[in-house]
């Protein structure tokens, strides 16, 4: 029988498991450390370990990769993008090169597909196709552009810059009919060249004076107007030449003769912005007068206001008064020269009426015509333009300036179409000569001052055999600035009237062209009527002659004539 341990109040254990149950209790003791000398010292905590440092040393988690997009979406849209580069009806090397690009990017689409869907590969082949197609398109385009920049070059006699030109043609696999062109030009390069050369001499003789060389100047003329185009490059040279006055001028009268209006206004204009050129100034404004081609007058006006030397300034302001185009701010920009009292006034007056006749600028009150940005200076400058203009007419009285009597005439024509002084009819007119006339009909009837009657001898009458003209002798030269004419006034006849009138105002009999045309209206055919004239307005034209000329009749039959002529101006 075994002998059983028992706790007091709690448990019992058997006396032959004792010495097991103490070895537990004690191993138990020594792990809380009841085993340590120092037992009165707390036992040393075991400390944690912390988790920062242990998420210190651990890789940061992996982002999620991003779903791959849908191939079948991916190419819908690139192929959208391709086949919008490649519609672009005007290409050019950019937009090709955007095209190239989105085609390369389908083109790497498909080769990524293991098993590409059915119509990729066609749909790819077209695109590639096309692309081809306008390359082979944008090239033939290139070579046709330097084939005309070269045939440009050599009318403008750049024979090495034609020639260069050619050579990127032929460089480029030219087409066969690319070739014959490149050929063709190739050998006119050839002739002109050796007719640059011949031309050589001709052109040291238009080197000379031609005051005392005239016959050997108009034969070079001549021989240079036979070949033109190889001439021109030359006379484009010539006209910078500084050194060579007499050779400036006799080209380009040349350039005007050659009816090049274009190059022979270019060369004047940069005659005239020469300073070096001061000799030939006045052979570049007659040049840009008669070569009447419109685009000097922007840059004239510029020259004007930026030029610091006053006679190139006066230059431009006389070339200025003779062009087509004067800008519409002209008047505006020259009204500051009309204050001063310098050697501009009279040049300054002059481009200001050209610029009002040319922009119809009548209106000074009403500003209509002109510039509608003005700012208050301007206002106040053309304010006072009228009170002006009647300063520069009062100094030109006894003992003054040819200066102060030519700005004073300028002045008065300015004044008049600037509608501040009325025109009146001139007077002592005579009748120099006339087509034809009846004897009872003699064209000194027109200046009776019978407008209103219906009698054949108070009018001016002649058969139509012959063009109908007749020339006024105003006894002087003086400003026309319209002329007045009732038409012939025959009872059941009125109908033998002139229609189109052309006006001729000139320092010589002989005018060879109209300074303005206009419609003549029917007479009534009646006496005693209501004023039936017609006013044709003349553009302040100075002269001593003035010639009408029929141009068309209301209805031609057996004669024509007229009954009264005025001439307005002062």
């Amino acid at each position: 029988m075994s002998t059983m341990l028992q706790w007091p109040g709690r448990f019992r254990i058997p006396a032959g498991r004792l010495p097991m149950v103490a070895s537990g209790l004690i191993l138990t003791l020594l792990c809380c450390g009841c085993g340590d000398t120092e037992g009165d010292q707390p036992a040393t905590a075991v400390q944690p370990v912390e988790k920062a440092e242990t998420a210190a040393t651990e890789p940061p988690p992996k982002p999620p990769e991003p779903a791959k997009p849908d191939p079948a979406e991916l190419w819908q849209k690139q192929a959208a993008e391709a086949e919008a580069a490649l519609a672009v009806e005007e290409y050019d090397e950019e937009s090709l090169a955007a095209a190239q690009e989105q085609v390369g990017s389908l083109r790497a689409l498909l080769e990524e597909q293991e098993m590409p869907p059915e119509g990729w590969q066609e749909q790819l082949a077209l695109m590639e196709s096309e692309l081809k197609i306008r390359r082979r398109k944008l090239e033939n385009r290139r070579r046709d552009e330097l084939l005309a920049e070269a045939q440009k070059l050599l009318d403008a006699g750049d024979y090495e810059g034609a020639t260069k030109a050619l050579g990127e043609v032929t460089r480029q696999a030219p087409t066969d009919e690319q070739r014959q062109q490149s050929a063709a030009i190739s050998s006119e390069i050839e002739q002109r060249r050796r007719a640059r050369r011949e031309l050589g001499a001709w052109m040291q003789l238009l080197a000379h004076d031609r005051s005392k060389k005239e016959g050997d100047v108009r034969t070079a003329q001549l021989q240079l107007a036979r070949k033109p185009e190889i001439a021109l490059p030359l006379l484009l040279e010539a006209v910078q030449k500084v050194d060579q006055p007499h050779l400036v001028a006799n080209s380009l009268e040349l350039l005007v003769q050659l009816r090049r209006p274009e190059q022979a206004l270019n060369s004047a204009l940069g005659v005239l912005g020469r300073p070096e050129q001061k000799q030939n100034w006045p052979d570049a404004i007659r040049a840009i007068e008669r070569a009447k081609q419109k685009g000097a007058g922007p840059l004239l006006l510029k020259l004007v206001l930026e030029s610091k030397d006053a006679t190139q300034r006066a230059a431009a302001l006389d070339a200025l008064a003779g062009v087509p185009d004067p800008p519409v701010e002209t008047v505006v920009a020259l009204l500051p020269l009309l204050s001063s009292a310098d050697a501009d006034l009279t040049a300054a007056l002059r481009a200001v009426l050209r610029a009002v006749q040319v922009h119809d600028q009548f209106d000074l009150d009403a500003r209509r015509g002109y510039p509608a940005d003005l700012t208050e200076e301007q206002q106040q400058l053309l304010n006072a333009l009228p009170g002006r203009l009647k300063e520069i007419m009062a100094a030109a009285g006894e003992g003054s300036s040819e200066h102060e009597q030519e700005a004073a005439r300028v002045a008065q024509t300015l004044a008049v179409v600037l509608r501040q002084i009325a025109p009146a009819p001139l007077e002592n007119l005579k009748v120099l000569t006339v087509v034809a006339e009846e004897e009872d009909g003699p064209a000194a009837a027109v200046l009776d001052g019978i407008w209103n009657s219906v009698e054949l001898n108070t009018m001016w009458r002649h058969p139509i055999g012959s063009r109908a003209s007749i020339i006024l002798d105003l006894g002087e030269v003086r400003t026309v600035t319209a002329v007045k004419i009732w038409n012939f006034n025959q009872q059941g006849g009125a109908y033998r009237g002139w229609k189109e009138a052309e006006v001729y105002v000139s320092e010589t009999p002989t005018a060879l062209r109209p300074v303005t045309t206009g419609i003549v209206l029917q007479a009534p055919g009646a006496a005693d009527t209501p004023d039936y004239s017609t006013v044709i307005p003349v553009p302040a034209v100075r002269g001593r002659y003035v010639t009408l000329k029929a141009r068309s009749l209301w209805n031609p039959n057996t004669y024509t004539g007229l009954s009264e002529v005025q001439v307005i101006g002062f």
